[in-house]
């Protein structure tokens, strides 16, 4: 059995420690900048998935803070409540640094869904660009995409509206960037 506490010490100066816990899924926080979002399709293929193996829960565990903000397993959360699941196996991060919370966003969550490239731009100054490399393949292909642009939109709403603003930009195969400029042009044409 490997000592996972001596595996954090050993990646990080900082001690992390983990503990592992089974909460209700009402306590937990998704986090405000998750960069990933999830199809229609693709989040109904996590729920099947999820049907079919549940007992993957405790090995593939929802990652926490210690204020119960989820790092991984936003859309995992969103599909076991809409299935009326009350409880999950998590995994409590304690003592990790914002800065190592960010990189857990970025590292961990590379299966389903995709990165939304707006969140990944707006969350990443122009100098920090260039360290999505170290975070996978899929970020480093956006990261050339975004540094070709000249243009950066941020879309700003109130936290109440956060879950009804991605659920309507899920609801399209589009990206959020087509669905955006859409809106953008017909607004334009229109005045």
């Amino acid at each position: 059995m490997v000592n996972m506490k001596a595996i954090s010490r050993m990646s990080e100066r900082e001690e992390v420690r983990i503990e592992h816990d089974i909460i209700d899924l009402d306590d937990l926080t998704c986090h405000p900048h998750n960069p990933r979002l999830i199809r229609k399709k693709k989040f109904s293929d996590l729920q099947k998935s999820l049907k079919e193996d549940m007992w993957m829960m405790s090995v593939n565990q929802i990652i926490i803070d210690e204020s119960n903000v989820i790092l991984s397993g936003n859309q995992r959360v969103r599909a076991l409540r809409k299935m009326g699941i009350q409880n999950a196996p998590v995994m409590r991060l304690i003592g990790a640094s914002e800065e190592q919370k960010k990189r857990l966003l970025y590292k961990i969550n590379d299966h389903h869904g995709e990165y939304d490239p707006d969140m990944v731009a707006n969350d990443y100054d122009v100098v920090d660009m260039d360290n999505l490399k170290h975070y996978g393949n899929e970020l480093e292909k956006m990261n050339s995409t975004l540094m070709e642009q000249n243009i950066r939109i941020v879309l700003e709403y109130s936290e109440e509206k956060h879950d009804e603003v991605i659920s309507k930009l899920e609801e399209s195969e589009e990206s959020y960037s087509d669905q955006v400029y859409q809106l953008i042009t017909n607004r334009t044409s229109t005045t």
